[in-house]
């Protein structure tokens, strides 16, 4: 019976609950995306909500691609020479 009660407690707790938020981190050549960035944030996107991470030096015109990438919520853009 408590076990019942637990698994109660637990599904009400949830409710409603069924995607999750995803980050996903850009692969790119500092001037485009890779094709392999696409096809995560597709499947990504089946999970719920995806954000994207840029990283590199020179590369914003990568985080302007993406952002533009339907079912990207928010794109973001860390630029340092250190992160070639």
């Amino acid at each position: 019976m408590l076990r019942q009660a637990q698994h109660e407690r637990f599904l009400k707790e949830f409710e409603g609950v069924t995607k999750m938020k995803t980050l996903v981190l850009v692969e790119h050549d500092n001037s485009n995306m890779k094709d392999a960035t696409l096809a995560v944030v597709t499947a990504a996107s089946q999970l719920g909500e995806v954000h994207a991470l840029v990283i590199g030096s020179g590369c914003a015109s990568v985080a302007e691609q993406v952002a533009k990438v339907a079912g990207i919520a928010t794109c973001l853009l860390y630029t340092s020479d250190a992160a070639d």
